[in-house]
């Protein structure tokens, strides 16, 4: 039987001894605060922005990262899907690297070609290297982290 608000498995062994087992992984944390801080970036950028009649007309610059209204709004979903990967120690590796990858790619993608970028979600290079960065931290975190699991009696 599993908690799932704890991700705490009560099991009962044999002579009536009940005991719980508890997971985690290092990797959440990490998903924990680089969704905390994409999630901030894309409110704080949509809070300057909004209202607004387009989505790529106007920018702002959040943490010196250039953002439109359409990247303010992918910025605050990605840091959503972060921060719900979190909260699942089972899930948070595959999910992590997941998400890391297609960062990674779209930050690279942003610094071979910021002009094609630029003017619908305003990011430039420096922006196209925050996400590069910022998904490879992701993706290797995600390989690395282990999932514990823990008894207690």
């Amino acid at each position: 039987m599993t908690d799932p608000h704890t991700e705490t498995e009560v099991v009962v062994e044999r002579g009536g001894t009940t005991g719980y087992w508890r997971s985690w992984s290092p990797a959440q944390p990490v998903a924990g605060i680089i969704g905390l801080l994409l999630t901030v970036m894309g409110g704080v950028a949509l809070a300057r922005l909004i209202p607004t009649s387009s989505l790529t007309a106007e920018t702002t610059s959040v943490f010196g990262i250039g953002h439109t209204p359409l990247m303010a709004m992918i910025t605050l979903g990605v840091g959503l899907l972060f921060l719900a990967q979190a909260g699942m120690p089972f899930d948070v590796q595959p999910g992590i690297i997941s998400l890391g990858i297609a960062v990674l790619a779209f930050g690279l993608i942003v610094v071979i070609e910021p002009a094609a970028f630029d003017g619908a979600l305003g990011l430039g290079r420096s922006g196209g290297w925050f996400y590069a960065i910022t998904g490879l931290v992701a993706v290797i975190t995600g390989i690395v982290s282990p999932t514990l699991v823990s008894r207690r009696p």
